[in-house]
């Protein structure tokens, strides 16, 4: 279940509804750990996922990212987005006796005239958190966002963090929830039968498509899928056009790119 927490907004942004309230002197003393341990590093700018990218790596390679989205991979395709769109990269390492135990990466952002800190990728990831290594814990993250109100933000917006993300404990505890939601799904490990109207409108929906050619299903890996990727891409646009979405259409280049390039 991701949610949307964001850490103090200014005043001036509480009519937004997806935000809440600024990380000025009340929230560095709330957000401040009580048990922080371990050192703090900020890089930022255009090097700042260079600088930590053995490091990066080096949690990945512990199996230790909560979703795929955390991987380097994903926020290296993403910093050409954000360098185009005027967005400051931030990335927060936490150390522990010369060992990184936890990686914030951010990203600051301009909005209703304040400087917003989000998570770096964002919006293209589907699920925001934290990079945190096995032998990391809570209070590194928390010497982490500790760190992110040094970076002179006037708020952080942090969306789509999920009940099990790393972060979730710490900013429901300290962060206010502006929005919440749920996706639908299927268990495909159970057996079930459809209703019979539900059955009626699955026949229809698959003559429907059948209309169109033979339906056959095909996976591609590698390069290979580019072109399908492509296909995929030009045909929401193409929809997007038609029901006359045209800002999220003209937004979409930059995050097209990033997903050619993933």
């Amino acid at each position: 279940m991701p949610v949307e927490l964001a850490l103090e907004l200014l005043a001036t942004l509480e009519s937004f509804p997806e935000i809440a309230a600024g990380l000025g002197e009340s929230v560095r003393r709330a957000a401040k750990p009580e048990r922080a341990t371990g050192d703090a590093e900020i890089f930022s700018g255009a090097d700042a996922l260079d600088a930590a990218s053995p490091e990066w790596r080096a949690i990945e390679r512990e199996g230790a990212l909560s979703t795929p989205f955390q991987s380097f991979a994903v926020a290296e395709a993403a910093m050409a987005a954000h360098i185009s769109h005027g967005h400051e990269p931030h990335i927060i390492v936490v150390r522990e006796h010369g060992a990184t135990v936890a990686i914030l990466p951010l990203v600051l952002t301009s909005m209703a005239g304040a400087r917003v800190l989000r998570f770096f990728g964002d919006p293209l990831i589907q699920y925001g958190d934290a990079v945190l290594s096995r032998a990391g814990n809570e209070a590194h993250l928390m010497q982490a966002l500790h760190a992110a109100g040094e970076i002179g933000a006037d708020a952080a917006l942090l969306r789509k963090v999920r009940n099990d993300a790393k972060l979730s404990p710490l900013l429901a505890r300290r962060a206010h929830v502006s929005q919440v939601e749920e996706a639908p799904y299927v268990d495909l490990r159970r057996e079930t039968g459809l209703p019979p109207r539900d059955m009626r409108e699955l026949r229809r929906y698959r003559r429907r498509l059948a209309e169109q050619g033979e339906v056959r299903l095909k996976i591609t890996r590698g390069g290979s899928a580019y072109h399908c990727v492509r296909t995929a891409l030009e045909r929401k646009r193409d929809w997007l056009t038609a029901k006359g979405f045209h800002l999220v259409r003209d937004r979409r280049p930059a995050l097209e790119r990033v997903l050619a390039r993933s």
